[in-house]
């Protein structure tokens, strides 16, 4: 495939992670969830393959290899991480052969520390989120993560606007008091 097959591969999976989280306000990236469903793909077999195979919209090691791509060479304007820590008491030889085939930016080893991850989080996203947003505990077996961050100026930068201004056809033009409009809004 090439960038523009997928870009779209990608963005059919945001819009199915979009409607299955509904109309609430949310925060995700379906592209750091895409990488990281991808390079966990190819350890699928039988009918969890076929479901990640119309989940990923692409076969697995396609999906895998894409993914170790994107990680291994972000755009210079991207923060861009990955990492499948675990507990060494899971070690096993398939694991370690698994993650043998990850490429070297994908972050391995031993679960961290929270302040470990914190630093990991921070270095990932171009300082832009200084805290892990979870806590490892004593029961955690296996932590995997992706993080994606950018900066960027606009031309025209965004102003507050009234929710109202979003039009009446908007379900979030009478639940929010401000947002943020474009020259396109005003």
């Amino acid at each position: 495939m090439d960038g523009d097959e997928w870009a779209g591969v990608v963005a059919r999976y945001a819009d199915r992670i979009h409607r299955v989280i509904g109309d609430n306000h949310h925060v995700v990236s379906p592209l750091g969830a895409w990488i990281i469903l991808a390079l966990c793909s190819t350890l699928s077999e039988g009918a969890a393959r076929d479901e990640l195979v119309k989940a990923l919209g692409a076969e697995p090691d396609e999906a895998a290899q894409f993914s170790s791509t994107l990680v291994a060479s972000p755009h210079p304007l991207v923060g861009c991480g990955a990492a499948m820590w675990n507990e060494p008491s899971v070690n096993t030889k398939g694991l370690s052969s698994w993650k043998s085939t990850l490429p070297e930016q994908v972050e391995t080893g031993d679960i961290p520390t929270k302040a470990s991850l914190d630093k990991w989080a921070d270095r990932h996203t171009l300082g832009l989120i200084r805290s892990f947003p979870i806590d490892p505990s004593p029961d955690l077996v296996f932590l995997m993560a992706t993080a994606l961050a950018t900066k960027v100026s606009w031309a025209q930068p965004f102003t507050l606007a009234p929710g109202s201004a979003l039009g009446a056809s908007s379900p979030w033009s009478t639940d929010l008091q401000q947002a943020l409009a474009s020259g396109r809004m005003s």
